[in-house]
């Protein structure tokens, strides 16, 4: 039977995959370790997270838009 952390974390991902959220997807561990050596409030993880989400989105977007013209 599943711990309660693993359904967390299997449940988070099916969320994170249904949002199409994959720069926090493949993310989140990582960061979520850095947060907690660095003692980062959950704002800052949060926002850090939405930074890479963001930042993945921009870059996709331009990568479309440099296809299109070529």
């Amino acid at each position: 039977m599943p711990t309660p952390d693993t359904f967390d974390t299997l449940s988070l991902e099916s969320q994170l995959r249904t949002l199409h959220l994959a720069a926090i997807l493949k993310g989140y561990g990582s960061v979520a370790q850095e947060a907690a050596e660095q003692e980062w409030s959950y704002i800052h993880y949060l926002a850090h997270l939405m930074d890479q989400e963001s930042q993945r989105r921009t870059r996709n977007r331009l990568q479309r838009r440099i296809q299109a013209v070529s």
